[in-house]
């Protein structure tokens, strides 16, 4: 009997990669986000419903799918920018934009009225950072946020701190105090 190394494991509806990357997750996600866009084409999309029905449905139907379990992706610069990407050809389809029009992104937000589906992501990344860290100190998550912290692995408090402050970017720019506390 062989046994045969695999490197990106499929669990809970997840890819966990063999480097810990999210890449394969990310790019999963956005295929099956793209498929139910494509169903939903002719019927939904190419129709006479309102503009503002449309956005409805489209908050229903497509992030869900592909926002789950974002918040514990590992982002980087290239994976924020393909979901950025894809979102945008999504509003643009909804919109009836084609990509051959010059109009700039904010004006498809100006109009559909979304965000980026990063501060999204970073919104629900604050959110359980703050969840694990007012969790009760005897429960196995806080366990484990704070063995990370106090041990971690080579390069990862760096990473950490840079995610968060990334994350935290829209919100410091507001409040300079912010930015004060967490670095």
């Amino acid at each position: 009997m062989t046994l045969r190394l695999s490197t990106l494991l499929s669990i809970l509806g997840s890819c966990i990669d063999v480097h810990g990357g999210s890449e394969p997750d990310i790019c999963r996600r956005i295929e099956k986000a793209r498929s139910c866009m494509k169903s939903l084409d002719r019927n939904i999309w190419r129709s006479s419903i309102s503009l503002q029905t449309k956005i409805r449905l489209f908050n229903v139907y497509i992030p869900p799918i592909l926002l789950y379990e974002a918040d514990t992706w590992s982002m980087t610069v290239a994976s924020s920018r393909h979901l950025d990407a894809f979102n945008q050809w999504c509003l643009r389809r909804i919109v009836h934009i084609p990509y051959t029009a010059h109009i700039t992104n904010e004006e498809v937000r100006r109009r559909t009225g979304q965000s980026p589906v990063t501060s999204v992501i970073a919104k629900r990344r604050l959110r359980l950072l703050r969840h694990l860290a007012r969790a009760d100190p005897s429960q196995d998550h806080s366990r484990i946020l704070r063995a990370a912290i106090n041990r971690p692995p080579a390069d990862w408090r760096r990473r950490a701190c840079r995610s968060i402050k990334a994350d935290m970017a829209p919100y410091s720019r507001a409040r300079p105090s912010a930015q004060q506390h967490w670095s």
